[in-house]
């Protein structure tokens, strides 16, 4: 079989014609239950990972998940700014819901939107919130009320 030249984090590499996503993780020495990928824009779900292949001039991304999100080095202190990167997975009922708004009303956070993906049936918004770690969680905690999935990622997801 042929090889295929595919980018991978902004970077070329090569692999066989065919390969999966997840086969492309594994040969990079990645642990998959702890990486989101995208392929070519879209953000693929854990189980499609063993049956979604690449092709010649794909673009792969992926990320590293992190329990707790990451905070700002020396900002442990009660009171000061943390930063925290998530990504909220809207269902069906809430993706026209101001969701991130009252994070910043009600909470006194600061959103930094930097990727999402909005549909009519669902979405997705992967963004970094800075306030204090009590308002955080508060705001997380109201988020995950509201029926919204938050689950903490690192890595720079500016890129691509």
């Amino acid at each position: 079989m042929a090889n295929s030249t595919i980018m991978v984090n902004d970077e070329k590499r090569e692999f066989e014609e065919g390969s999966t996503v997840l086969q492309i993780l594994e040969s990079l020495g990645l642990r998959p239950e702890v990486i989101a990928v995208e392929l070519n824009g879209e953000l693929l779900k854990r189980e499609e990972y063993d049956t979604k292949s690449v092709s010649e001039g794909d673009e792969l991304e992926y990320l590293y998940y992190m329990a707790g999100g990451e905070e700002e080095p020396g900002a442990s202190e009660e009171g000061e700014l943390v930063t925290k990167r998530v990504r909220f997975n809207f269902p069906l009922t809430r993706v026209k819901d101001p969701v991130i708004y009252y994070l910043v009303k009600d909470f006194d956070l600061i959103p930094n939107i930097r990727r999402a993906n909005i549909e009519a049936e669902r979405g997705w918004v992967v963004l970094e919130i800075s306030g204090t770690s009590e308002n955080i969680k508060k705001g997380f905690d109201f988020v995950h009320s509201y029926g919204v999935d938050v689950e903490p990622i690192e890595g720079d997801v500016v890129e691509g």
